[in-house]
């Protein structure tokens, strides 16, 4: 354990957030965080739960014109 949690569960970490959180989690390298869809957002926009390696965790929002804005210039750069 390198001030986080234990090895052993960290290796785990994705097939439990698959269990909690569907089929569709993902880990950012550059931030060292697994990311999945919050199933119980509803808004317009995009619910997603954080937990980081240290086992801690937080739920954020994605605006909806912030998703379409990051769409457009993905479509636009082929």
């Amino acid at each position: 354990m390198k001030n986080g949690l234990p090895e052993d569960l960290l290796k785990k970490l994705p097939v439990v957030l698959r269990s909690f959180f569907g089929a569709e989690v993902f880990f950012d390298e550059t931030e060292r965080i697994y990311l999945a869809k919050d199933p119980k957002y509803a808004g317009a926009g995009f619910g997603f739960i954080g937990v980081r390696e240290d086992g801690s965790w937080f739920a954020g929002e994605v605006a909806a014109a912030t998703l379409f804005a990051a769409i457009s210039l993905y479509k636009s750069q082929g």
